[in-house]
């Protein structure tokens, strides 16, 4: 079986794994927001309640501060990243970006 359960979600989602992030038990290990938003689902309500390790993974234009800011958890990261996408497309992103700069590297 798994040794280690993160709840990962984007946008809406990245909504969605603040209550469940708080609730479900047992515990998981950690949680990884992407583009959530505090006013979804109760999302900033549910924050208080984290008390796992939870990364919130933002684009420059999303407004995620609230929502670390009520997290109870002592282990929270922001990782803002300079560019305008949202949700999966700014993993997309970043995931193409890597790719490119290494095809540049091997030429």
């Amino acid at each position: 079986g798994a040794r280690k359960v993160v709840l990962i979600g984007a946008s809406f989602e990245g909504s969605v794994v603040l209550p469940a992030g708080g609730a479900v038990l047992p515990l998981v290990d950690g949680v990884v927001s992407v583009s959530g938003a505090a006013d979804f689902l109760g999302a900033v309500d549910a924050a208080p309640h984290v008390t796992v390790p939870i990364l919130y993974l933002v684009g420059r234009y999303d407004d995620v501060q609230r929502l670390c800011d009520a997290t109870a958890s002592a282990d929270k990261t922001i990782n803002v990243l300079d560019r305008g996408e949202h949700e999966a497309d700014l993993v997309g992103a970043s995931r193409a970006a890597r790719r490119d700069r290494r095809l540049r590297a091997a030429h």
